[in-house]
């Protein structure tokens, strides 16, 4: 239900990989007219292009590759992707119905 389209990658993929995936899963996005992103790092415990918390983490710890596909809003509320959208009468939270 997120405001915006992310692909990121896990911390632990090696660069060679994030360009094979999160970036041309981006590139791939863009050409298609799709409005596409990565986590812009704006919260420094969530380094730009990387996700968390998610079930993608649980691969990342082991040190397996990953990408992950996520609708939010990095850049609301404390800017670590839990706010998934602006906050309004129908989602208080900015991330359930009310």
């Amino acid at each position: 239900m997120g405001d915006k389209l992310y692909f990121n990658s896990g911390r632990s993929t090696p660069a060679s990989v994030r360009k094979l995936t999160r970036d041309r899963a981006l590139a791939i996005a863009r050409s298609k007219g799709i409005a596409a992103y990565h986590n812009p790092g704006l919260n420094p415990a969530y380094p730009k292009g990387t996700s968390c918390c998610n079930d993608a983490s649980v691969f990342d710890n082991a040190g397996i590759p990953v990408l992950s596909v996520e609708a939010t809003n990095w850049s609301l509320g404390k800017k670590d992707g839990y706010q998934q959208r602006s906050k309004s009468g129908q989602f208080p939270a900015g991330n359930q119905l009310a």
